[in-house]
This record gives C-alpha cells, structure tokens and sequence, in this order.
C-alpha cells in the first residue's frame, strides 16, 4: 500500500485501482501515509527477496532486542572466496556477541538455503559495476532496501564502484553504513581510465565510517588522497581444525617440496603467469593450484589456456575448487605458498600461511604483503630464485614461517580485531588502532634480502 501511495503521484489510473482493491480487501490496513511508513520500517528487511524470515521463536524469546547488523558482499557462500570467508568469519563472531546479522549479496543458483553460520542471507539478482548499464533486474528492489532498511549499523566489503554501493550516491540510507573498500591496482587503473575517482570518492564520503586494510598501502594511500581518513582494522582469521594428511588424500609425494597456489581462476590472480615461469624453471617439485573455474566467457578461456599449459608438465596440478578446512590444509602443509596476483587488496591466503608458519612469496601488487611478515615480496620472474633458496635452506625457511606466526598472532587474531569491529558498532569508532610490530617486519625484509641476494 505504501508502495501505492507513492506512485499515486503518477496520476495512472491502474494504479487507484489497485489502491481500490486493496482497500476492499484489507479494510482493517491504515489509509494514512505515515501510518504505513511505521509498518513498512519493520517489514522492509523482510521483503524483496525471494525468502521469508521467520527468527527461531527460541531466540526471540530470549533476546527480543538484539541490534541487527548487515553485511554486504558482491559474494557471498557458498561461493569462497577471500572476501566471502572473511564476512563469513565476522558475521559468525557477531552473531556469537549476540547482534542479529543479515547478508545483502547477489542471488547465484548454487545457493538453495539461506541461514549461514547463524546469519540470514538476502539476496538479488543484481551485479555490475558503474562502467556499466544495468545493474540487474532486481536492483530498484534492493536500492530501495538500502535506502529505508533499519540496522544498527551496516558493513560492506568490496570494491566501491559496485551495484552495492550504487545506491549511496542518491539515497540517504537509515542505517549507518561503513565501509570496507577493495582497492587494488587495477582498480585504481581503470577508475583513471573510466574518469571516474570523483564518483568513487563521493561513495566513500557517504560512509559513516571507512577502514583500510594497511596503514599504508594503496587502499589507505587512495583514501586519504579522496580525502578521506581511515581507520586501520585489519582482516582476522578464524583458524580451521587440524587436517593433516592433505598430501596423502591427493596422490602427492611426501618427499617432494609442495608449492601451493590458492585462488579462483580470475585472470587477476595470474596463476597463467606462474605456471609461464615455472614451467620454465628446473627443479624438484610438485606445484598445485586450487580454486574454482569460473563460468563467464573471459575467464573461461583463460582457465582453457592455464588447463593447457599446466597438462605439459607433470610437476604441475590442478586441483579444482576444495573446501575451505581442505584449501587451509595445503598451505599448512606446503613447503611455499605463491602468490602471484596482477593485483590485490588483502588476500586472505597470506594470513592462512602466517597462521601455518608457511613461508610465502607473493609480487609486489598484492598490497598488504608489504606489512606482513613471514615472506618474500619480488616480481614474477623471481620467483624461481626465491624458491630455490627457500626449498636449499630448511633453517631459513622454518625462521621465516616464525615471523608470520608471531605477527598473526599479535595482529590478526579475532581476539585482538573482533573488539574494533564492536566500538565501531557500538561508539562509532575503535577506542585505538592496531599497531604492526616493526621488529617482525624489519627482520622479514631482512631475511627477503637474504633470499633475493
């Protein structure tokens, strides 16, 4: 009916009749605007999606006033992804601090339920980013979700020119939304490319709040150049159970140094790259690649042209797309996780392998690896030479993979992020920041020398 009333203005005939025949219907409903806009308040978060949610009468019964969070993703499960696992670890650490927790993200057919981890997914048919025309057919719905919904407090991650955060340049959301922006380079080149850094810049000035995920990097560097100041709260993880026996399951020799590479075959992630070195580099190893083809027509072909090149040599694998404990156990066993990204923000694999003591390699695009611990930062092309010093010193390798534990657990535990995430819900902002141990990260640039000399 509220609907109604507000296309009444359009002075369409087929609307007062449907306005009629409502009225006969439902004699008890209130005719009066702001009447319906109270009860539209509550009702939004529960339409324009093909679910309905109904709360566990047990729950409601014991805490009737919970505050209600939401989350945004372009992704959400059971796609896995670093930004997906991440929403998905925070989501269930608050829903553990007793907030309701809701998940704004696209609709994708493999997801046939919609409660996750005690979270409640909302989804719809949307996707795209402001290069482009149409933002799906459901997009009018979600945007006007955005604008009236009532949360506490919202959180987004993701890049900013999204379908997401659309509707933040023309609508004044209730809810206070903060962000947590994906900045990478080739972001960055193609908001040059598209004259589009004003555009970017007015969605980050529409948050109440915007983190960066390095005190320094191109994210923190993009946002203070927008004019705007971020706060610094790191990504944590939530560590899987042991699994060992990974390399057993999977045929690969207990013998052989494993190099393992985790991510879905966007062409971004340059797994094409790696295998073009490797492929080229002589050396006893095995190398496998984890993550999940994906459907649409550019990353199609290259996955064909990674699946070809890896078929011509027998150290190399695919393993296609594993599950999240079985993805955690290959870099817990690896003797090397590579890294070998066009671009990235905060790839989530880094913390896997700091957690692990795996030492890492990764290029010089990834970001926040320059304020990590436990790795080599270089180019692709060498690569090569840093494995090979890695896998001829053992004692090396081992001190390392220390430095990235000691730093994930001073730094990227929940533990020590969850409470920043709660200040900012329930006072606006972090009471302090968290501060990266210097002395870990000198003696990791001091080690890389070593390697790289």
């Amino acid at each position: 009916m509220q609907h109604l009333l507000l296309l009444k203005l359009l002075r369409d005939p087929s609307i007062k009749s449907a306005i009629h025949i409502i009225q006969s219907l439902h004699p008890d409903l209130p005719q009066d605007a702001s009447a319906l806009a109270k009860i539209e308040a509550i009702c939004m978060p529960l339409v324009h999606h093909p679910q309905s949610y109904t709360p566990p009468p047990a729950v409601v019964a014991v805490q009737p006033h919970r505050k209600r969070i939401l989350l945004g993703s372009d992704f959400f499960w059971p796609s896995l992804g670093g930004c997906e696992i991440f929403l998905q670890d925070l989501g269930a650490q608050l829903v553990r601090e007793g907030y309701e927790v809701h998940v704004a993200t696209r609709q994708i057919p493999e997801r046939q339920t919609f409660q996750h981890h005690g979270m409640h997914i909302l989804q719809w048919h949307c996707s795209g980013r402001f290069q482009g025309s149409h933002f799906g057919d459901q997009y009018a719905a979600y945007a006007h979700f955005l604008e009236h919904a009532d949360y506490h407090a919202a959180f987004f991650l993701g890049q900013p020119d999204s379908w997401m955060h659309a509707p933040m340049l023309s609508a004044s959301p209730r809810t206070p939304i903060h962000l947590i922006p994906v900045i990478n380079p080739e972001l960055v080149q193609d908001w040059t490319a598209h004259q589009q850094e004003a555009l970017i810049a007015a969605v980050l000035h529409r948050a109440r709040v915007c983190m960066c995920l390095t005190p320094g990097g191109l994210d923190a560097q993009f946002l203070r150049a927008a004019g705007v100041h971020p706060i610094f709260v790191p990504h944590a993880l939530t560590p899987c159970a042991p699994n060992p026996g990974f390399r057993e399951r999977h045929g690969l020799s207990a013998d052989i140094p494993l190099l393992v590479h985790v991510g879905n075959f966007w062409p971004v992630k340059n797994q094409l790259g790696l295998m073009e070195v490797l492929s080229k580099t002589p050396g006893t190893w095995q190398m496998v690649f984890i993550g999940a083809a994906l459907p649409w027509p550019k990353e199609q072909h290259y996955f064909a042209t990674v699946e070809k090149l890896a078929a011509q040599d027998p150290r190399i694998r695919i393993l296609g797309p594993l599950p999240a404990h079985e993805a955690d156990a290959a870099i817990a066993e690896a003797d090397i996780l590579l890294l070998s990204s066009h671009a990235e923000c905060r790839p989530l694999v880094i913390l896997q392998a700091m957690h692990h003591g795996t030492p890492w390699i990764a290029t010089p695009q990834c970001n926040s690896v320059h304020w990590d611990a436990g790795g080599v930062v270089c180019p692709l092309e060498q690569f090569p030479r840093a494995i090979h010093r890695l896998l001829e010193r053992p004692a090396l390798r081992k001190a390392l993979g220390v430095l990235g534990t000691e730093l994930w657990s001073a730094c990227f535990s929940w533990e020590k992020v969850l409470p920043l995430f709660l200040q900012i819900i329930e006072e606006g902002r972090p009471q302090a920041e968290i501060t990266l141990p210097a002395d870990l990260l000198a003696a990791t640039q001091t080690m890389a020398k070593k390697i790289l000399g």
